[in-house]
């Protein structure tokens, strides 16, 4: 089994409820929409909350941050994994230069505060750099805020 494989059938496996189309995986809960005008409480996800932060500015994405999962709208959790090969139980190796880096698995989800459901969910595997997972991350939300709904 290819490498690629491997990592799509681990992001199956992992990601239930995602649809898998490519490296970056998208999928959005059709009974709400991201408002153009919301708040957000970024979680640390074990380090990565500050990329998200500073990626959410850069990018422009027009919600608002704050430091309290009480008076957001919106929350973003996730996790950050190592690929495993699950036929060996170690690393994927997918190549000698930035290994420790491109093996990583980065699963992000916006959560409604109010009503505790996933609005929205992101997942790369293989991702090299996390601060441009950060910043695919938050474009990618920008657009969604941004697209407007064919009636």
């Amino acid at each position: 089994m290819t490498p690629a494989k491997r990592k799509m059938c681990l992001m199956a496996v992992l990601v239930p409820g995602l649809a898998i189309t490519t490296a970056a995986n998208r999928v959005r809960n059709p009974l709400e929409r991201l408002p153009r005008n919301g708040t957000v409480f970024i979680d640390p996800i074990d380090g990565f909350g500050p990329q998200v932060e500073k990626a959410f500015l850069k990018e422009n994405v027009p919600w608002v941050i704050v430091s309290s999962r009480d008076d957001a709208d919106f929350e973003i959790t996730g996790t950050i994994r190592d690929i495993i090969d699950t036929e060996i139980g170690t690393a994927v190796n997918l190549s000698t230069r930035d290994a420790e880096q491109s093996n990583r698995l980065v699963m992000l989800s916006i959560v409604n505060v109010r009503t505790k459901s996933v609005v929205w969910g992101y997942g790369v595997a293989g991702a090299g750099d996390l601060t441009n997972a950060a910043e695919s991350f938050a474009k990618t939300v920008r657009a969604q805020i941004r697209h407007k709904r064919r009636r």
